[in-house]
């Protein structure tokens, strides 16, 4: 269960995430993204129901491995993109996609079913919904793995971003360290758009 502190429930904008990551995992039907079960309201703020998952996001097992084994790199990212592929196909754009919300879970020993996770503020394209674009020059997203177009706060960014940011995972998980970085967000920003990746 995923519970919203009483403080940000008072913020009409991210309460409206919140009922967003519900709406749009309830949408999409894939067995790669988290099920979504009940969506309400009760004396402590608002909560999510969420299906009970056993593992690890893909963030633990890169800072635990450094470097992800090949295969097993390679087997995690084709299961996100199947979980992707079918958002896609829902009209949903992810937006914020990165090794926390990749979600290793094992239903059983030994099977891997790779699970996608929160989408409070994914987009819905036009024609699959009634979500209104992001504003220009409003970033939305984790800057480490940000598409250039969503760094420099383009209004209508489209599944692309998503291919984009799903390649700086694979990256990480290979090499153990992320493709573009700074001591600040700006100097982050500033090195995806401007560098290549140190190969």
């Amino acid at each position: 269960i995923k519970l919203m502190h009483p403080e940000f429930a008072a913020n009409p904008n991210i309460l409206d995430r919140f009922k967003k990551e519900a709406t749009a995992a309830g949408r999409i039907g894939s067995v790669h993204i988290c099920d979504i079960y009940d969506l309400g309201r009760s004396t402590i703020g608002p909560y999510i129901v969420m299906e009970m998952m056993v593992g690890q996001p893909l963030d633990v097992l890169i800072k635990r491995q450094g470097q992800v084994d090949p295969g097993l790199a390679v087997l995690v990212i084709r299961q996100a993109l199947e979980g992707l592929a079918a958002a896609h196909g829902a009209g949903i754009v992810h937006r914020d996609l990165k090794p926390d919300n990749i979600f290793l879970n094992e239903p059983e020993p030994g099977r891997l079913l790779v699970k996608l996770m929160d989408f409070g503020i994914s987009k819905f394209s036009e024609g699959a919904g009634s979500e209104g674009r992001t504003g220009v020059g409003v970033l939305m997203g984790t800057p480490e793995y940000m598409s250039p177009e969503q760094a420099e706060g383009a209004a209508n960014v489209d599944v692309r971003t998503d291919v984009w940011a799903i390649g700086a995972i694979l990256y990480q998980a290979l090499s153990g360290r992320q493709p573009f970085t700074g001591a600040t967000m700006a100097q982050t920003l500033v090195a995806l758009s401007t560098r290549e990746p140190t190969p």
